[in-house]
């Protein structure tokens, strides 16, 4: 697939579509995590009695910042005004978001275990 690369003329057109499809797809991935930390913040709410760590109450707010940081370096790459490469903002948010969902996976599941245990 790659060693064609030479040959292949992109046009612009179609680099700016790309450009907008990866940002729509990038602010709906954004959107959801915003929507899963306001899900967690309510499961944070309802734990009665419980203490939860610091960290646990802060997790969804510095993630969800994490990731808007992110959004606005693609937006600065793609107007141009940034050297940072797309791999690596790529592959850079790839980890968080995975990172992401693992740590609310696991915030859910204690959560959970802790509403049971009362």
């Amino acid at each position: 697939k790659g060693k064609g690369a030479s040959k292949c003329k992109v046009s612009d057109d179609e680099v700016n579509k790309l450009r907008f499809e990866l940002i729509a797809k990038i602010r709906n991935m954004v959107d959801e995590l915003e929507a899963m930390v306001a899900f967690m913040e309510y499961k944070i709410d309802s734990v009665d009695n419980v203490i939860l760590t610091q960290e646990d109450v802060m997790l969804p707010n510095i993630l969800f910042e994490r990731t808007n940081s992110y959004c606005k370096n693609l937006q600065l790459l793609f107007d141009g005004k940034s050297d940072s490469g797309l791999y690596n903002l790529s592959a850079e948010f790839i980890n968080d978001f995975i990172g992401i969902i693992n740590i609310f996976n696991g915030l859910e599941c204690r959560l959970n275990w802790l509403n049971k245990a009362n």
